[in-house]
């Protein structure tokens, strides 16, 4: 089945209007529909010319349900079966703005304006931005168009897509990583744990699942921003939960690793790239 592409009102994409200057929030849901009005409401008072543009892999909880019924001329829906990388690189391909912003549709931005402001503010158009902060695990990474299309968009992989394509711009030289204020933790609300260890929620099989968590070490799963040191100072009970659920599987990736299984290196990615932008 073809994707189901349309934007408020029913309108197809090829008549949303493009705008010259125009940001373009991206977004993958699955199974969020209880989050949407959270997400939406940091949308209310910018002052800015934006599209959001939301791909969701085919939810089975009225998400799509929500979008068909969302009066918000802004928003473009895309409804396709696809991961987490996938979606996000679907959603720029899609996209009309010069410029990229990602964002989570489990997190509540309440003062979305003055993050954009602050971003805007230290991007460098010729680098993909990374912008984080010590205290809260909630990245937003943003590029201009053209940016994202040299660095071949987001691997079709279900979790940690997004250490990628940094660990790839860092490689070739055009990360540009912004740290926040500390303050930052207090503009943002985490309405859900969907992350890393809700990957099944979009993964296509155990196998492909476990996978994801062959390639990364320990450091990334209990250090940069994915679990338990990210979110302890707002739930300390869940995330230790989060923690312990996470074992089994980094151990058995561990173990298969050893084994038999290997899999392309990041820098077998950026031989590719490098080849391709010479």
């Amino acid at each position: 089945m073809a994707p189901i592409k349309y934007c408020h009102g029913g309108k197809l994409i090829s008549d949303f209007h493009i705008h010259a200057g125009m940001i373009s929030f991206c977004v993958t849901t699955y199974n969020t529909s209880k989050t949407l009005d959270n997400f939406f409401n940091s949308f209310d008072d910018l002052s800015i010319e934006y599209e959001i543009v939301v791909v969701d892999n085919n939810s089975k909880d009225g998400t799509d349900e929500y979008f068909k019924n969302l009066k918000n001329s802004h928003v473009k829906f895309i409804q396709d079966k696809c991961n987490r990388g996938e979606g996000r690189s679907i959603a720029i391909k899609n996209s009309s703005g010069d410029h990229i912003i990602m964002l989570d549709a489990d997190i509540e931005y309440m003062k979305l304006q003055a993050i954009i402001d602050q971003c805007l503010d230290v991007t460098n158009k010729n680098s993909l931005n990374h912008f984080k902060s010590n205290t809260v695990g909630v990245n937003i990474t943003g590029a201009s168009k053209e940016i994202f299309s040299k660095l071949g968009l987001y691997p079709p992989i279900n979790c940690y897509e997004d250490i990628y394509i940094w660990d790839l711009a860092n490689n070739l030289g055009i990360l540009n990583r912004v740290h926040i204020p500390d303050d930052y933790a207090e503009t943002i609300k985490v309405n859900e744990f969907t992350g890393t260890i809700s990957e099944w929620r979009y993964s296509k099989g155990y196998y492909e699942y476990l996978k994801r968590w062959i390639e990364k070490s320990a450091d990334i799963i209990f250090v940069q921003n994915q679990t338990y040191s990210a979110f302890k100072k707002f739930n300390k009970v869940d995330s230790l939960k989060k923690t312990v659920s996470s074992l089994f599987l980094y151990i058995t990736g561990k173990i298969y690793a050893k084994l038999f299984i290997r899999i392309p290196s990041v820098e077998e990615k950026i031989i590719e790239i490098k080849d391709k932008m010479n």
